[in-house]
């Protein structure tokens, strides 16, 4: 049997030395509110500032955006110090490019969605909120990358905390189902798995990774691993827990009243975590998942496109910064990892 060529072995011969425009690499999120979604992406864009071990980097093209990217970040990380992550009323738009040098490679764009649209729309809903729901049915329909987003579980939780827990993960299965079931076989789709807030149940990466091998990981994800592996629409896949604070950081806000203390204690409620005032955030895994997203959706493009050269060499490097960095990705499917 022949044995399947890895992503850049694909890429040789395939290209010329003709300059191109950049490229797009889009992703969709699916996730609840309180999941650390929004979080996620206010870090991701702090994260943007730092270049790759290759020498690649990130940025917007805008001067201005730059500057708004640099205010957001302080004013999240304010708003994390003294009242941990409010609700998410206006969404977070992010488009920023793959930098070599001057050269913008390629684009990359996603666009928030408030979780409220996934746990409060029903087929009575006013008609704003449905209008909602179908823009974000045809984004992910047309999205070529899914980051599926719930809390990572706790080593120990309650019976309550499990059942709560296997009702998020029901409710992002459903939209995972709707983004791939009416694609055809052809149009392929990266997945991501996202383990969001992989610091609160654990003391550190090495005692996460003790108590939540990459098996275990499996296992409990199984619904969701289990869709993906039977959808000829996914070509690649993996699971990666993430932390937007960093190991030890996030500290559990003291609740208002007696009664969100009750319902967080009873599983009921979700509790709010915030930023230790003197505390620096200290990212673990976001960007090795965002160049996951980049590189699975850039194989099949580049070979069909015929792209040039020097975006065939800016692959190979974000696959080498992907070999650098330190990260926890579990494969699921396809052969990128």
């Amino acid at each position: 049997m022949t044995a399947k060529p890895s992503l850049f072995g694909r890429l040789l011969g395939t290209h010329n030395l003709a300059p191109s425009q950049p490229l797009r690499a889009n992703f969709s999120l699916i996730a609840q509110e309180a999941s650390g979604k929004t979080v996620f992406l206010k870090t991701l864009i702090k994260e943007l500032a730092h270049d790759l071990p290759s020498g690649l980097g990130f940025g917007s093209s805008d001067p201005l955006q730059e500057r708004a990217n640099i205010r957001e970040t302080m004013i999240t990380l304010q708003g994390l110090r003294q009242h941990g992550q409010m609700t998410t009323v206006h969404v977070t738009d992010l488009n920023f490019y793959v930098y070599k040098g001057t050269r913008k490679t390629i684009e990359v764009a996603t666009h928030e969605v408030i979780g409220q649209v996934l746990t409060m729309t029903e087929p009575d809903s006013p008609a704003e909120q449905l209008k909602l729901y179908d823009d974000y049915k045809a984004r992910l329909l047309s999205s070529p990358a899914l980051l599926v987003g719930i809390p990572m579980p706790t080593a120990h939780p309650t019976e309550i905390e499990l059942e709560r827990w296997h009702d998020k993960m029901r409710t992002v299965r459903a939209y995972l189902r709707l983004a791939l079931e009416k694609r055809p076989t052809n149009d392929k789709v990266a997945v991501a798995l996202v383990l969001f807030k992989a610091d609160v149940g654990f003391a550190d990466l090495q005692e996460a990774k003790a108590q939540a091998s990459d098996e275990l990981l499996k296992n409990a994800l199984r619904p969701l691993v289990n869709t993906l592996l039977d959808s000829e629409q996914v070509d690649e896949a993996v699971i990666a827990p993430v932390t937007a604070f960093g190991w030890g950081n996030a500290r559990q806000l003291e609740p208002k009243t007696q009664q969100e203390r009750e319902d967080i204690q009873n599983g009921q409620r979700d509790a709010e975590w915030i930023l230790p005032e003197k505390a620096s955030i200290r990212p673990f895994n976001i960007i090795p998942l965002l160049i996951f997203t980049i590189l699975a959706q850039m194989g099949n493009r580049l070979v069909s496109a015929k792209q040039d050269a020097e975006l065939v060499e800016v692959c190979r490097r974000l696959r080498s910064d992907l070999d650098q960095l330190p990260r926890w990705l579990v494969p699921v499917k396809g052969n990128l990892l």
